[in-house]
């Protein structure tokens, strides 16, 4: 994947408005989330693939219906064992009321209460929702990615 330093967060986007339709912004806020497995004490080791089937199969695509924007999703490389069973992902928002909005909706969402419920069948695949930790970044005046 190439990013395209002068159009991935300088894209225009549509974001709901009060009141219905939407309008059209320009830039994005940046989340970038690191969900754990395997933390002792916080969290169900050996979960990790079962994360990323549910990510793969259905979560990203729930959160494109819900106007979230999908960038990269990592995996740690070996021989990092402070990294082991963690997963790290990057989501792009128009704003940040609309990335508050756009996570409640998705907190709320049917499909995706299914899923959820459905994927952990065979025991929660994290233990705390501590688990997951997220950081909201939106880039300088001087980054090359705007």
């Amino acid at each position: 994947m190439h990013l395209d330093p002068r159009g991935w967060a300088n894209q225009n986007i549509n974001e709901p408005v009060q009141g219905g339709g939407t309008q059209q912004v320009r830039g994005a806020n940046i989340q970038i989330n690191t969900g754990v497995t395997g933390l002792p004490g916080n969290a169900n080791p050996g979960k990790l693939e079962n994360i990323h089937a549910r990510f793969r199969d259905h979560t990203t695509g729930i959160f494109a219906r819900l106007g979230m924007t999908n960038y990269l999703y990592w995996r740690p490389v070996a021989d990092q064992p402070a990294q082991t069973d963690k997963m790290t992902y990057l989501l792009a928002f128009p704003t940040p009321a609309a990335r508050t909005t756009m996570w409640q909706a998705f907190g709320a969402d049917p499909e995706w209460q299914k899923v959820s419920a459905a994927s952990q069948v065979d025991g929660q695949l994290l233990k705390t929702p501590g688990g997951v930790v997220s950081v909201q970044l939106t880039p300088t005046d001087y980054s090359p990615l705007r």
